[in-house]
């Protein structure tokens, strides 16, 4: 959570109002090994591959439905 808020650093994206089949979409790449060279891959794929379909699905929700202003006051 840390990594993506908006106080994070700024190579990680910030999550919150993301599309949730953007989160999800990116989460199941991971999972199957596909990447994008980005950065932020190989800190990615291993966490990604610890979700299951149900914990990937949640997670997408969870930061389309939070709001980027919002994250910024929890600061």
């Amino acid at each position: 959570m840390d990594c993506h808020n908006a106080s994070a650093l700024n190579v990680y994206p910030r999550l919150s109002e993301q599309h949730a089949v953007y989160i999800v979409n990116r989460l199941r790449n991971w999972r199957k090994g596909v990447t994008s060279s980005s950065a932020t891959d190989p800190i990615m794929a291993p966490i990604a591959r610890s979700l299951n379909e149900q914990q990937i699905d949640d997670v997408a929700a969870y930061f389309a439905s939070t709001s980027a202003s919002a994250s910024k006051e929890n600061k």
